[in-house]
């Protein structure tokens, strides 16, 4: 892991990289079964969990005040795929938005890796959330948790004519 600058510091912003290699995927990739991409970097709440709701809020209801805060961040995530091998579809873009939030997966695919990027913005100017602003959260915090269960499958390479 590698932080571009110091969390630490008090500076209104900073980024850390990564990578990874997650073992055991040969069966995934040679049996073109689905599975999901997998999550990165925890050490932190994935993209959407948390500033606005919980992408598992328990037995909350929609009507109970909730914490809510700013946040801009972001994730990106390459699947570097075997030589030959290929996605069966590129899965669509999701984009959530309400007035206090927004949300964007985008994925796309090129020599032999598909990327996947995440970005969530909040901007709220109180530290609990009610109300309307709850309830469109809540709504959005749910679209946003299930794209998180987008399944890939990797398939041989179609052969060029």
């Amino acid at each position: 892991m590698l932080f571009r600058s110091a969390p630490m510091a008090l500076s209104p912003s900073y980024a850390i990289r990564s990578e990874f290699r997650a073992e055991g995927w040969a069966e995934e990739v040679a049996a073109g079964k689905r599975f999901k991409l997998p999550t990165g970097l925890a050490f932190y709440d994935r993209p959407g969990d948390g500033p606005m709701g919980q992408f598992n809020p328990r037995s909350l209801k929609v009507s109970e005040p909730i914490r809510c805060y700013s946040e801009n961040l972001s994730q990106n995530i390459v699947l570097h795929l075997p030589p030959g091998r290929q996605l069966a579809e590129l899965p669509k873009d999701v984009n959530v938005e309400t007035a206090n939030l927004t949300f964007t997966a985008h994925w796309s695919w090129a020599d032999g890796a598909v990327e996947l990027h995440r970005s969530f913005i909040s901007d709220v100017a109180t530290t609990i959330c009610s109300g309307p602003v709850r309830s469109a959260a809540s709504a959005a915090v749910k679209k946003i948790a299930s794209s998180y269960d987008t399944e890939l499958i990797i398939v041989p390479t179609a052969a060029k004519p």
